[in-house]
């Protein structure tokens, strides 16, 4: 899993707090790329069953070719999207 290709996150985003969300904000203007090749783990796995809140006015990107689900242990994906979202995901 890369972040801003700089960043490494080998086991994907992990969000491990009880009932809160997991914000997103993309800024107009910035481009946020999610790239997982992983077999092994999710690109996001919250563990306490906690929402996804992503808030787009740029473009996100987000492209999964390993053979693991894109979302585990997500309860809802709230996409508030102004700008471009790309997904390619392998399931």
């Amino acid at each position: 899993m890369t972040g801003n290709g700089a960043n490494n996150f080998p086991y994907g985003l992990i969000n491990n707090t009880n009932n809160q969300a997991f914000p997103i904000e993309i800024a107009n203007g910035a481009t946020l790329n999610l790239n997982s090749n992983s077999s092994r783990g999710q690109m996001f796995n919250f563990w306490n069953n906690n929402p996804l809140q992503i808030n787009n006015s740029g473009t996100l990107n987000l492209n999964d070719s390993g053979t693991s689900d894109v979302f585990k242990g997500v309860n809802g994906v709230d996409l508030t999207n102004n700008g471009q979202v790309n997904l390619t995901a392998y399931n």
